[in-house]
């Protein structure tokens, strides 16, 4: 079930690509790429939104007894439900959790669910899949029900007790820096086309690429950023990853330093080519290498032992439905992108044939 994962998230990687070098990349785009492009934003939004943040009765148990403990959503199945005088008693039975690297046994053991009004469960039935607000009673070593979330969920997201409900920033930070990356590899392949034959066009798509490239390396810091307020306590801590990226933001930012400080256009197009191959060597480096060698906040540091919860082949790192929707949120970028790129490439175009009828 791990190639599976890995498979798909290929798919949703290299089909927009495969895509776009085969329809242009300066190409208008056609119909099917705005449909589909419509499809999968509107999909990753709904999808990234609606589905429930659910954890299951340990989480509740354990987190009772600390002191900043908050009622947690809990996923189970309805077993049995007795009416008794003014309380409801659930049998529940823990959800069944499904990982693309592991497919954890469904729990044989049935646990005890109060609720203190029938008006609040009346909508259940039995062998109904519940997401419900929990609280553990230590006392009778029974949970408080105090308010249904969802029933019969297509999807649910798991409970990270640092994240919570901002486990969903997921499908927009990091497909936006992945974004980014793929758009710095689109400048290094037209600046290496144009060292060798010395085409207009693919200086101007090498310096659209970078251009695009650094937009959603800027909306992937600032994602971090907001992440980072709620989780480490300050937007900017110089955490190893905060810093790499900003070295990758200032190295393509002088890149259009170099551009705008000369007025010869074969020089402007030849030398912008070689820093566009030398700044991409650094790109890797920074953005996947050093993170990974220091000690970090951010998960996939030295220290947490994982690569990261994305790519990690440790089942309670992501499970299904969240992999599954972030995958598609990377191809709804990726589709984004290159609908972006033409359109800056076919405006400089025009920009570059009146500049030459002026002169």
């Amino acid at each position: 079930m791990v190639a599976l994962r890995y498979v798909l998230m290929l798919i949703c990687i290299v089909l927009p690509i495969v895509l776009a070098f085969i329809h242009g990349i300066s190409s208008p785009r056609k119909k099917y790429w705005v449909v589909t492009t419509f499809i999968l934003v509107t999909s990753v939004i709904i999808l990234t939104i609606l589905p429930p943040i659910s954890g299951n009765f340990s989480d509740a148990r354990r987190l009772s007894k600390t002191q900043d403990f908050k009622d947690v959503d809990v996923s189970f199945i309805v077993s049995e439900i007795i009416f008794d005088d003014n309380n409801v008693l659930i049998t529940a039975i823990p959800s069944e959790i499904f990982h693309f690297s592991d497919k954890k046994k469904l729990e044989k053991n049935t646990y005890s669910v109060i609720a203190e009004n029938s008006e609040s469960i009346k909508s259940l039935k039995l062998n109904d899949k519940v997401v419900s607000t929990l609280n553990y009673i230590d006392s009778t070593n029974q949970y408080l029900l105090k308010k249904i979330v969802s029933i019969n969920p297509i999807l649910e997201y798991p409970f990270i007790e640092a994240l919570q409900h901002r486990i969903k920033n997921l499908n927009l930070h990091v497909p936006l820096h992945w974004t980014s990356f793929i758009a710095y590899l689109v400048s290094l392949i037209f600046s290496i086309r144009y060292l060798k034959h010395d085409k207009l066009e693919d200086d101007i798509v090498a310096s659209s690429a970078i251009k695009i490239g650094l937009i959603f390396t800027i909306l992937g810091t600032i994602t971090g950023m907001v992440w980072a307020k709620f989780n480490w306590g300050a937007y900017w801590n110089w955490d190893p990853r905060q810093t790499t990226i900003l070295v990758i933001m200032l190295i393509y930012l002088a890149y259009f330093g170099l551009r705008n400080s000369l007025d010869s256009f074969e020089k402007k197009a030849k030398l912008s080519a070689v820093y566009s191959i030398i700044s991409f060597i650094t790109v890797p480096v920074l953005m996947f290498i050093i993170p990974r060698l220091l000690p970090s906040l951010h998960p996939g540091g030295k220290d947490d032992g994982t690569t990261g919860p994305v790519i990690s082949t440790q089942a309670d790192m992501v499970d299904s439905s969240l992999a599954f929707i972030f995958y598609l949120s990377i191809a709804a970028f990726l589709f984004i992108y290159f609908w972006y790129l033409s359109i800056d490439i076919r405006e400089k175009t025009i920009e570059n044939k009146i500049r030459e009828q002026n002169v």
